[in-house]
Order: C-alpha cells, then sequence, then structure tokens
C-alpha cells in the first residue's frame, strides 16, 4: 500500500469516527435535555403520541416539498425516538445498530423504490 492510499484509508476513518462522535454528542445532548425536563421519567405512551405527530409534519413537508420541514421533522422525530427508547431502557444508537445487522445481509429486491426482502417475495409468489 502506498502512501496515497494509506492517507485516504486514514482520512475515511477518521471521516468515519468524526461522524460517529457527532452522532454520540448529539444523543448524549438529547438524552441529558430530556432528563432536564422530565421528559425521561415521563409517560412513553406520550413520546409515541409525539412520534406519530411528527411523522405527520414530515409527511406534509414531504407532499409540500418543504426542505426545511422535512429536515426539522426527521430531527424532532430522531429526538423523540431517542427519549422514547431511554423510557424504555434502550439506547438509541444500540438499536440502529442492531437494525444496521438485521438487514446488512439482507437479499431481495428494489419494487418502486423499496427494498423487498427475498422472504417477502416468496410470500407474494405462493
Amino acid at each position: 500500500m502506498d502512501k496515497s492510499e494509506l492517507d485516504k484509508m486514514m482520512g475515511n476513518a477518521f471521516k468515519e469516527a468524526k461522524e460517529s462522535f457527532h452522532l454520540y454528542d448529539a444523543v448524549k445532548n438529547i438524552k441529558k435535555w430530556g432528563a432536564e425536563r422530565g421528559i425521561t421519567d415521563g409517560d412513553p405512551s406520550r413520546q409515541l403520541n409525539k412520534l406519530t405527530e411528527e411523522l405527520g409534519e414530515l409527511a406534509e413537508g414531504f407532499n409540500k416539498k418543504v426542505p426545511e420541514q422535512i429536515e426539522d421533522s426527521l430531527g424532532d422525530m430522531f429526538v423523540v425516538m431517542t427519549l422514547f427508547a431511554e423510557q424504555n431502557g434502550l439506547n438509541i444508537v444500540d438499536c440502529i445498530q442492531s437494525a444496521y445487522e438485521t438487514i446488512k445481509d439482507r437479499e431481495g429486491k428494489t419494487v418502486d423504490g423499496v427494498f423487498i426482502k427475498s422472504e417477502d417475495l416468496e410470500d407474494e409468489q405462493c
């Protein structure tokens, strides 16, 4: 491996580490914010309702083609999901990693922009 390849590899590793740090830092700040306001000790069903509300706002922003509303709604949903996970004794980063581990080697195909796993394709053929 020559120096340029090593530099590129190290640059990518640094970029990934930096992105991970930002995610962990954001989650830490969200948890602190929620704890300071008594949200993490609250009723999880309230956060689930809030998530549904934010999903509606996301759909509205998407349908009306308002990028700022889409960005705001996605951020709000991440905050709500982080607090909901915390209320249920889970860590959102672990949930994301678990979901990725489940899908990373999944076989299937994309139909109209939606990935359909092989098992579901087989079920449809029955």
